[in-house]
């Protein structure tokens, strides 16, 4: 009987942890509202200006290769 319960209790924690992990870092409101924030720290400490050209980035090839091309280019600065 104590097993089933500590088995239980940590089969919840599990799933808490899991739906928490979900929302905090896939729920795509709240990456908008980490990107809306990261763009005014930047702006904020004058990192970006207008004008200034924003891509968003992924671990595909295809954002590889364009992060790498525009590494190649003159006058262009990528923050990490």
């Amino acid at each position: 009987m104590k097993k089933g319960l500590i088995l239980l209790g940590l089969l919840g924690l599990i799933v808490v942890g899991g739906l928490y992990a979900k929302r905090k870092f896939y729920d795509p409101k709240h990456r908008l509202d980490n990107a809306k924030t990261e763009i005014r720290k930047l702006a904020d400490t004058n990192e970006i200006k207008d004008g200034d050209l924003i891509f968003q980035t992924s671990l595909s090839e295809q954002s590889k290769a364009k992060q790498f091309n525009l590494r190649q280019s003159q006058n262009i600065r990528i923050a990490e």
